[in-house]
């Protein structure tokens, strides 16, 4: 999806994909094994769903956000070093601003304090978590150039097509008959 994704503006390039990001994330959450305790949290708290979906599309949020802004400090000089280094510091600047989204949300319908040290150390965990599940399709995207297309569309880098050969018009042949 990621070509199609690219050819869009740009902000709804990063609304599509945050959504798609955050949709095959549940989907696996809701399919895999540790989507029979979901039923039981569900029973026990009913805004529990509503977090986790909101987690998750929070994270899906992230996740384009950190790839358009690693994508955007890469495009003038691509290499996979590069790549590797800025993906977590965005993440982890990403869920940084999220969760000082949250905090401040909390802090004006509940009047509380604010805790920064927990907004770091939380941040920090997630970015790494994060990190961990995107860093196999980066490694994959490096040594695979079927999947390495697709990192350049997500990064939206550009593309390193030839240029088109200019025409050179053909020499007028003579043949033996024209004479």
């Amino acid at each position: 999806m990621a070509s199609a994704l690219s050819r869009r503006c740009r902000a709804l390039a990063i609304g599509f994909s945050a959504l798609v990001f955050a949709a095959v994330s549940l989907l696996s959450f809701v399919v895999g094994p540790a989507g029979e305790q979901l039923s039981g949290i569900s029973q026990l708290e009913p805004a529990a769903l509503l977090y986790l979906v909101l987690f998750w599309v929070v994270s899906g949020l992230v996740y384009t956000g950190a790839l358009n802004l690693a994508g955007w400090r890469c495009r003038r000089l691509y290499n996979r070093v590069r790549v590797g280094l800025w993906m977590p510091l965005w993440l982890w600047a990403m869920w940084i601003v999220a969760g000082g989204v949250l905090g401040g949300v909390v802090r004006l319908t509940s009047g509380g304090g604010f805790e920064w040290l927990g907004l770091l150390v939380a941040s920090t965990i997630l970015a790494l978590v994060s990190f961990a599940v995107v860093l196999p399709y980066l490694i994959l995207s490096f040594t695979s150039s079927f999947y390495r297309e697709r990192l350049w569309d997500l990064l939206r880098l550009p593309t390193t097509e030839p240029a088109p050969a200019a025409t050179t018009p053909a020499p007028a042949v003579e043949t033996a008959s024209s004479r």
